[in-house]
């Protein structure tokens, strides 16, 4: 069928979401920073699934997913992300590490959705 992007795919709605995708016989490629992940990955399915332990706030990953995607399985056809990091703390305390923690992953989103238009060689369908 296609080829899915699922960014937080070890828990909660990520999680449903890369087993339906396989189940329907997608191809996933499930990001999440927790190692855990794997696990989903190696369950059985229609689709291939295939896990990538990353951080996705940290520089350049965003690229290396839909590169990595695009050449595993010749194209990329969904994008979903669901991976979001909250972190608390009282407003004296907050700092800017902080915020660029959680800031991070959803700027990277842009990235993830923008890359294959930007990428000449990505082979976003």
């Amino acid at each position: 069928m296609g080829t899915v992007i699922v960014a937080g795919g070890a828990t909660g709605i990520g999680l449903a979401s890369v087993r339906k995708f396989r189940e329907r016989g997608d191809n996933v490629v499930l990001v999440d920073h927790r190692e855990q992940a794997q696990a989903v990955a190696d369950e059985p399915g229609k689709g291939a699934c295939m896990f990538m332990q990353r951080d996705l706030g940290a520089p350049g990953v965003a690229r290396e997913v839909v590169e990595t995607a695009v050449r595993q399985f010749g194209g990329l056809d969904t994008v979903l992300i669901t991976a979001a990091l909250m972190l608390s703390a009282t407003l004296p305390d907050w700092t800017e590490e902080m915020w660029d923690r959680t800031d991070g992953p959803q700027s990277q989103d842009a990235v993830l959705h923008d890359a294959g238009s930007r990428t000449p060689s990505c082979g976003v369908r």
